[in-house]
């Protein structure tokens, strides 16, 4: 499938807008399966504070200013080694868990995004890449790949990489 002109634009808002910001927040493990977000950037007070006790204080009361939530595959790894991945075991102080720890405070240092499916690779300047695979084809249960949460834009990549965009609500209820 060749993605359209506003498929593209709708991809790139998410490479300027991760570009040289730090990843503060990771909300992963027991409870969320495969799923993972990640807070990037300005921290934007909730509307009202979650209520999971499982997640750190600034994390029931802050929303990162940028939100990448990945419901896809996806891989953490260095150069040479695999961190941990959407198949690792996600119980606390477990793989997944002790990796995704290690993005926390780190700089995005570059992030490519792969056609035709919009797999997106974020370099981290400690070393670390997060790689997401755009691998959801179900059209029948929708989930889809990831969802980028920006100030001005939701970006969905969506069942068999259908790529939307739609206006951001400016409330935080996330």
């Amino acid at each position: 499938m060749e993605k359209n002109k506003d498929s593209l634009m709708s991809l790139n808002i998410i490479k300027m807008r991760l570009r040289s910001s730090v990843c503060w927040s990771v909300i992963a493990g027991a409870g969320a399966g495969t799923v993972i977000s990640l807070d990037f950037g300005g921290k934007v007070l909730r509307n009202k504070p979650l209520k999971n006790p499982a997640l750190t204080d600034e994390q029931r009361r802050y929303a990162g200013e940028d939100v990448l939530y990945i419901e896809c595959a996806w891989r953490l790894q260095t150069k040479g080694e695999v961190i941990c991945s959407s198949t690792s075991s996600n119980l606390s102080h477990q793989s997944m868990a002790i990796g995704l720890k290690q993005i926390i405070g780190a700089h995005v240092a570059k992030v490519r995004v792969r056609l035709p499916a919009g797999d997106i690779e974020i370099i981290f300047d400690n070393g670390l890449s997060l790689l997401v695979f755009a691998d959801q084809c179900n059209e029948v249960d929708q989930i889809n790949n990831y969802t980028f949460y920006s100030p001005n834009s939701i970006v969905t990549n969506g069942p068999k990489s259908l790529i939307t965009r739609a206006r951001a609500i400016k409330s935080v209820t996330r």
